[in-house]
């Protein structure tokens, strides 16, 4: 006979052959979920540093959301003969009015990324990559944000190709 063994605070009572179940399930969830996280990346993200220095702290902010957004959008191979590492630096951000009547602005952003092997840090690719915005219609930063997302996209899409 067996025994009902409640949780509290559940009013359904729980067989023991219940709770086995459910500590086996968690088990098989907590081993599985560990090979997952086990399994090494093809590529991580290393490095993320700005040469351009700011007051405003959106601009770290926004180079590493543009990095990881550009980097789910990629086609990279599932398996590889080993890891990479990709470093990114935003090397330039400069902006210029093209014209006052219309408050036009220029934004031009300069990205430099090195993709090396995990093991050993051997130099693998050097990526680059350039973009220019221009807008009037919105603010100055908008107009730095588009050239900044531009430059990502630029230098990121050989990756795929690099890793092959």
């Amino acid at each position: 006979m067996e025994r009902a063994m409640t949780l509290q605070g559940v009013g359904e009572p729980i067989s023991r052959r219940g709770w086995i179940w459910a500590a086996l399930a968690g088990l098989f969830g907590l081993t599985a979920s560990a090979r997952v996280e086990a399994a090494p990346k093809v590529l991580v993200l290393g490095e993320v540093d700005s040469k351009v220095r700011r007051a405003e702290r959106w601009l770290a902010r926004e180079l590493r959301k543009s990095l990881r957004a550009e980097l789910s959008r990629l086609e990279i191979p599932a398996k590889s003969e080993e890891p990479y590492v990709l470093s990114v630096s935003l090397t330039q951000l400069f902006t210029k009015r093209v014209d006052d009547k219309t408050a036009e602005a220029e934004s031009t952003a300069v990205i430099s990324a090195v993709l090396r092997k995990q093991k050993g840090g051997a130099l693998h690719a050097i990526l680059r990559g350039k973009a220019t915005a221009i807008d009037a219609a919105v603010p100055t930063r908008e107009v730095e944000l588009s050239a900044l997302q531009g430059a990502v996209r630029s230098a990121l899409r050989r990756v795929p190709e690099a890793i092959r």
